[in-house]
C-alpha cells in the first residue's frame, strides 16, 4: 500500500440480491492487489470521517476490481447509488495476501477468498462464507465461475 488514496473510476453498479451490491471499480490497485486484501473507500456520508473497508472480490489485473456489499449503513447506502462514471477516491491493497501451502490437499476459505479458490482448482475445496442470505450465494458463485476458466 503506498499510503495515498487513488481515484477510480465507477465501471458497473448492480444489484445483485435484495440490499446487496456488486461494485465494478477502474483503478490501478488491480494491479497490484492478491486475494485476501481488501481496499477503504473514502466515507460519502457528511457526518463520517472514517473510510470504509471491503475485501476486494474479485480483480481483473490491469483492469478493475470487484467489491460486493450490503447497503446497511448511511455510506453503504450512498455508495449503492453510485452511477457509471462516478469517481471515488480509494486506497489499498490493505492487509496481507492470504498464502496457502502447496502441498495442502484441503483448502478451507472463510469469507470472500474466491480468488484463492480460482487459482487452486486442484484442491478440495470448502468454501465457508458469512452471506446473510441464501439467495445471494449462488448468484454469486455463479457469477465468479465465469471468471474461473
Amino acid at each position: 500500500m503506498n499510503g495515498k488514496y487513488q481515484t477510480a473510476l465507477v465501471r458497473r453498479l448492480s444489484q445483485v440480491a435484495a440490499g446487496t451490491f456488486q461494485l465494478d471499480l477502474e483503478t490501478a490497485i488491480s494491479d497490484h492487489v492478491q486475494p485476501g486484501q481488501f481496499v477503504l473507500l473514502q466515507p460519502l456520508a457528511e457526518t463520517s470521517l472514517l473510510p470504509r473497508p471491503f475485501t476486494v472480490y474479485f480483480a481483473q489485473q490491469g483492469i478493475f476490481i470487484r467489491l460486493v456489499f450490503e447497503a446497511r449503513g448511511s455510506n453503504t447506502r450512498l455508495y449503492s447509488q453510485l452511477k457509471s462514471g462516478d469517481k471515488i477516491r480509494v486506497l489499498g491493497p490493505c492487509g496481507q495476501p492470504a498464502v496457502i501451502d502447496d502441498s495442502a490437499r484441503l483448502a478451507i476459505f472463510i469469507g470472500w477468498l474466491l480468488q484463492l479458490v480460482k487459482r487452486r482448482l486442484a484442491y478440495c475445496v470448502l468454501l465457508v462464507s458469512g452471506i446473510r442470505t441464501t439467495s445471494l450465494a449462488p448468484r454469486i458463485l455463479i457469477d465468479s465461475e465465469r471468471h474461473w476458466k
